[in-house]
């Protein structure tokens, strides 16, 4: 493999383990997940229309809301 092939790995590695840690330790989502749009659209507009919750949305997709 090539020193950019190893480079590639390493970070994929690094990233690897950092959502693993992230996950396991249940740290708290970071406050842009909990808008509407999108992460660009905060950027450059400041607006955020905050979801009712994340769980909500997701029984309300597959149907299964009460």
């Amino acid at each position: 493999m090539s020193r950019s092939m190893w480079i590639l790995a390493g970070l994929m590695a690094i990233l690897s383990l950092a959502v693993i840690y992230h996950d396991e330790t249940g740290m708290p989502a970071p406050d842009y997940v909990n808008c509407k749009e999108s992460l660009v659209t905060q950027i450059f507009t400041g607006n955020c229309t905050e979801r009712s919750s994340v769980a909500g949305n997701a029984a309300e997709m597959n149907g299964n809301a009460r």
